[in-house]
C-alpha cells in the first residue's frame, strides 16, 4: 500500500478491532491496525465516527469510561492514525474518564481549554465545575 495515501476508517472496523471480534473479518483487521501502529499505512478518523465509537462501546458493550478511555487513547495514539486537532480528542477522553460528564460535554470542555476566551451558552451547571466561562441566554 502507497505509504502516502490516507484512507478514512469507519466506526465499524474500529469496534471489530477493539472487541476482538473472532469472525473471519477479523485478521484483516488486525494485520490493517498492526499497519497502523508501524506507521505502514495512514487512515483519518473522522469526529463523529470517534464519537460514535464511544456510543456503541458504552451503550452496546457496556463498557466503563475508564475502558473506554484506555482503548481509544491507543487508537487515537497509533502512528499510523490522523485526527485534526487530535490533542482536542485525547483530551476530551481525559474529560470523559475522570469526571461524570458526558462525552459531548467533555469535548466542549476540551475545546474551550484550547480557545480559553470563548464562553459557552448553556444551562448546563455541571460546567461550572470546570474553568469554563458559561452563560445562560
Amino acid at each position: 500500500m502507497d505509504g502516502n495515501k490516507m484512507n478514512l476508517i469507519d466506526t465499524n472496523v474500529i469496534i471489530r478491532f477493539l472487541t476482538a471480534d473472532k469472525t473471519s473479518k477479523f485478521e484483516g483487521v488486525y494485520k490493517l491496525f498492526s499497519r497502523l501502529e508501524d506507521g505502514l499505512e495512514k487512515v483519518e478518523i473522522k469526529p463523529l465516527v470517534f464519537f460514535q465509537c464511544i456510543f456503541v462501546l458504552k451503550s452496546f458493550y457496556k463498557l466503563d469510561r475508564e475502558k473506554i478511555y484506555y482503548l481509544l487513547d491507543a487508537i487515537v495514539n497509533l502512528q499510523g492514525v490522523y485526527m485534526e486537532k487530535k490533542q482536542i480528542y485525547l483530551r476530551t477522553l481525559e474529560i470523559f474518564n475522570n469526571s461524570n460528564i458526558e462525552i459531548m460535554d467533555s469535548y466542549l470542555i476540551a475545546c474551550i481549554e484550547e480557545k480559553p476566551e470563548t464562553s459557552l451558552y448553556s444551562f448546563d451547571k455541571d460546567f461550572d465545575k470546570f474553568n469554563v466561562k458559561r452563560i445562560e441566554p
